[in-house]
């Protein structure tokens, strides 16, 4: 190392430091500048699924709420959907009742005219 350096053990230490800095410089250009890289890709990556993820989730939230309106309605419907029911059979059952009265009136409408 002397002789590199000229015989001065200042100036060996010196150029061991500066080795040592260049060997340094080389892991950093050839290791870890590529990671730094696939970090900022990864961060950039991230972000972009983090804003995906809360549009989804928006989206998620807002048919549930549709889901939950259209459930009430249909839960609604049902209950008119029977109430109707209900009240065609109570009117059919009049109507029959209001039919065969109709049918005994004009049976003793007949009898009576032909006494």
């Amino acid at each position: 190392m002397e002789s590199r350096a000229g015989g001065n053990t200042a100036t060996g230490c010196l150029l061991k430091w500066l080795q040592g800095a260049v060997s340094y410089h080389r892991i950093m250009v050839s290791k870890v500048r590529p990671l730094h890289s696939k970090v900022e890709e990864m961060t950039a990556a991230l972000e972009q699924a983090v804003q995906k993820m809360n549009i989804l989730q928006a989206k998620k939230s807002t048919l549930l709420r549709r889901l939950d309106e259209l459930e009430k309605g249909f839960e609604e419907a049902s209950i008119d959907k029977t109430d109707q029911e209900r009240k065609t059979s109570e009117t059919m059952s009049q109507l029959e009742y209001l039919s065969s009265l109709a049918e005994v009136s004009s049976t003793h409408f007949n009898n009576t005219s032909r006494i």
